[in-house]
């Protein structure tokens, strides 16, 4: 996979494939920011090892991230065409 960071825009890309590589980027990040959240809501909850209560922490932080990055969201929907 290529990394779409380095990556140098390509004018003949249509919306289909600069929104698969914006999906692809977004999934490299979330599983990247998942992997940061865990380690973090693991170090400070010394005392709670169970991997449900883990995952559903990780998860909510997850969510407010998200909410927090809606104009970042409706710009990319805007841009692409794609309805919410």
């Amino acid at each position: 996979m290529k990394n779409l960071q380095s990556q140098k825009p390509d004018i003949t890309d249509d919306a289909a494939t600069i929104g698969r590589d914006l999906q692809r980027f977004f999934l490299i990040n979330t599983e990247r920011h998942y992997q940061l959240l865990r380690k973090l809501v693991i170090e400070e909850n010394p005392g709670r090892t169970e991997d449900a209560w883990i995952t559903s922490e990780v998860v909510r932080a997850l969510v407010v991230n998200i909410a927090k990055s809606e104009p970042v969201v409706r710009e990319i929907q805007d841009f692409l065409g794609q309805p919410e």
